[in-house]
């Protein structure tokens, strides 16, 4: 039973959807609510991305256990690159030691002094040691972090020439005891022909980083000028997912095409390459439909190499968000790519569904029909208002297992109802034709039998 604050919800929002039934649609998902909450939410899955008609959601409804539609709104997808706090940069304090040996592993007598509240005020070594002549790595102090960071960015000095190296970085609690953060990551600044291959970020497991200390592997050190901490997305953001695509054809301009099968709300892109040591310019573009119009997402590098040992890959790439369905990756310059397969790799974050909990359960997810069209409900005004985002009132539901609501016919348009106003108007043009055809052949047998 719905609680009184849950029934004055739903009356206020009672009336406005669409007479749809369940029976208009091939697919469904059992949802599963606990609690007496007015409003509940869940993710899309991939699954329901592949049934839709429709780029705008328009043919999903929720239906209760009386086989009602119920309030609902497509909650759109947040900005995935605004952070629950801004990057920071981070105090950097060099480590020096001999030729052949690592700052991770180095034992030689290095003194780090701290203030009361553990911020790293200087680091000094051994009498008599001075500073050895070979940058070895840094300390990084994060004392300061409200929390863990999840990304760190490298920046070098304007001006640097080519640069490719691998980084170890440990974390420790005390600047005694180290542990093992990330074992390996390449850092480069390569030039190939009018291009840049640009690694600059270090991807960090969830761990706490009050101190972190980088040692240079392999390649050349090299002087940081900047290093930034990023930090993870707000609570309760929507995890990125990754779904990859083989290849479905190749035309006759060499163009690789990709169906993906499904409208999903794509806001990255990146391809897997066939081998490695690949390198092509590419384009790679979208469309809705297999015939375009088609809108560019890429124009540069794509690369999986291995250089002096050490990987190289091409960074993710942003692109506008799209549900387009139909992709293609057109090679540029010679070379191109080889023949063996290649997958489109496309990230996306899932929509969120939110509905209102009005009448019983159990309550369904329908999708997938050429029979209904969007419907607007009040909900999406009413996620609006700044009261209700402060009092939290979404409660999450659970995916159930998928339904087989009807066959697939239902992803078709019914047949266009059938016109009577021009059925009767062309009615009553093929009876005064036919009148005047009568009234035709009777003047003229009059005339025939004359006066």
């Amino acid at each position: 039973m719905m609680p009184a604050g849950s029934l004055l919800l739903a009356a206020a929002l009672a009336g406005a959807v669409h007479a749809a039934s369940m029976e208009d649609f091939a697919y469904g998902y059992a949802l599963e609510t606990q609690g007496d909450g007015a409003i509940y939410g869940v993710d899309l899955p991939q699954a329901v991305y592949g049934g839709l008609t429709r780029a705008d959601g328009g043919d999903l409804r929720v239906f209760n256990g009386a086989g009602e539609a119920v309030p609902h709104h497509i909650e759109g997808v947040p900005d995935s690159g605004t952070q629950a706090l801004p990057p920071v940069a981070l105090p950097l304090f060099p480590l020096y030691g001999e030729a052949g040996v690592a700052a991770a592993t180095d034992e030689r007598d290095v003194r780090i002094t701290t203030d009361e509240g553990g911020t790293i005020v200087d680091i000094s070594y051994g009498e008599g040691l001075h500073r050895p002549p070979r940058l070895r790595g840094y300390i990084i102090d994060g004392s300061g972090l409200p929390e863990g960071p999840r990304m760190l960015t490298v920046e070098w000095p304007a001006g640097q020439g080519d640069l490719l190296t691998t980084v170890r970085l440990e974390h420790s609690a005390d600047l005694t005891h180290w542990r093992p953060l990330v074992e390996e990551a390449t850092l480069s600044h390569l030039r190939f022909g009018d291009h840049t291959l640009v690694q600059q970020r270090i991807q960090l497991p969830a761990a706490p980083a009050t101190y972190l200390r980088l040692g240079f592997q392999g390649g050349q050190p090299f002087e940081i000028a900047r290093l930034q901490a990023h930090f993870p997305e707000r609570p309760g953001h929507r995890e990125r997912r990754w779904t990859a695509f083989a290849v479905t054809h190749r035309d006759d301009q060499g163009r690789y095409g990709f169906d993906t099968r499904a409208l999903l709300p794509v806001d990255r892109a990146n391809l897997a390459l066939p081998r490695p040591n690949t390198l092509a310019r590419v384009r790679i573009e979208s469309a809705p439909d297999p015939g375009g119009p088609w809108t560019r997402r890429h124009d540069g590098l794509v690369y999986d190499l291995k250089v002096a040992g050490q990987p190289l890959t091409t960074p993710d790439i942003r692109v506008a968000p799209t549900t387009h369905r139909h992709w293609r990756v057109d090679p540029l310059g010679e070379g191109g790519l080889p023949e063996a397969a290649m997958e489109l790799r496309l990230g996306w974050v899932p929509e969120r569904l939110l509905f209102v909990a009005q009448g019983e359960g159990p309550f369904v997810l329908a999708y997938g029909s050429g029979r209904v069209g969007r419907v607007d409900t009040p909900l999406s005004r009413l996620m609006e208002m700044e009261e209700v985002r402060h009092r939290q009132l979404v409660r999450m539901a659970g995916l159930g297992p998928p339904l087989a609501l009807g066959d697939r016919s239902r992803l078709e348009p019914p047949p266009p109802p059938m016109d009577w106003k021009r059925l009767s108007l062309w009615a009553v043009l093929a009876l005064g034709v036919a009148l005047l055809a009568w009234m035709a052949l009777r003047l003229y047998r009059d005339m025939e039998r004359g006066p």
